[in-house]
């Protein structure tokens, strides 16, 4: 049994190749109008005064994160709807044979396109447009998702920020008001000498000498963690 040589099967796998996407791009232009060609194929000329082609300026999304980069992000995002081409019905074309036709479309030049026959023109286009219809849409609502994330929080977490540091005197108010009553309260149960706080005597015989200590430390630290000044009535060399 012979077998075909190399170049005759590569041949023969180019063929059938060319004709498979020769099929899709008949298919794909056998949904365009009339009208619809003539707005595909204005995608590929320079307006007056413009650099780009409106394909070139079509395909590119917002770089900045700003208000205007988010208004452009929209316009285009409408424009592109407004073709008509989203409301084609190409559920019959394999997702991945549209997006390869749609990649070329993307990433090529005007000038390239602008070359090819009608069908392979038409048909990346129409690809190319699909796949805008949708790409817009994404990219405004990632826009719009930093923005909120970067501008709106971010500015309500500051302001929340500031409302904290403008409450800290009020707190410290309070912290001076705990203090005093806590001197009060130590008052109640104990006398201010020279050196310190003196606990009177307690009338239970197991009151022991340590414990007036311990009572003593824990008066003195109150204040010291609280950051209290001199309590009312208190020397200047007696308190610490």
């Amino acid at each position: 049994m012979l077998l075909p040589g190399v170049t005759t099967l590569a041949r023969l796998v180019a063929s059938v190749r060319e004709a498979a996407n020769q099929r899709l791009r008949d298919t794909l232009c056998g949904l365009l109008s009339i009208g619809q060609r003539a707005v595909l194929d204005s995608l590929l000329t320079v307006l007056p005064g413009a650099r780009v082609s409106e394909l070139d300026r079509l395909r590119r999304g917002p770089v900045r994160i700003s208000g205007p980069q988010m208004k452009w992000a929209l316009e285009r995002a409408e424009e592109i709807a407004d073709f008509g081409m989203g409301s084609l019905d190409v559920s019959g074309i394999p997702p991945r044979r549209l997006a390869e036709l749609s990649r070329y479309g993307v990433d090529g030049k005007a000038s390239l396109l602008r070359r090819h026959g009608d069908s392979r023109r038409l048909a990346t286009l129409l690809a190319t447009a699909v796949y805008l219809t949708s790409r817009a849409v994404d990219d405004a609502l990632d826009l719009l998702e930093v923005l909120i994330a970067t501008k709106l929080l971010a500015r309500a977490e500051r302001e929340t920020a500031k409302q904290k540091m403008k409450t800290l005197p009020r707190v410290e108010r309070g912290l001076a008001r705990r203090s005093n009553r806590q001197w009060a309260h130590s008052q109640a149960i104990g006398t201010y000498g020279r050196r310190g706080w003196g606990i009177r005597p307690m009338s239970s015989p197991a009151t022991t000498g340590a414990a007036h200590r311990l009572q003593d430390e824990s008066a003195t630290a109150v204040f010291v963690r609280i950051g209290a000044t001199r309590p009312p009535g208190a020397g200047g060399s007696g308190w610490l």
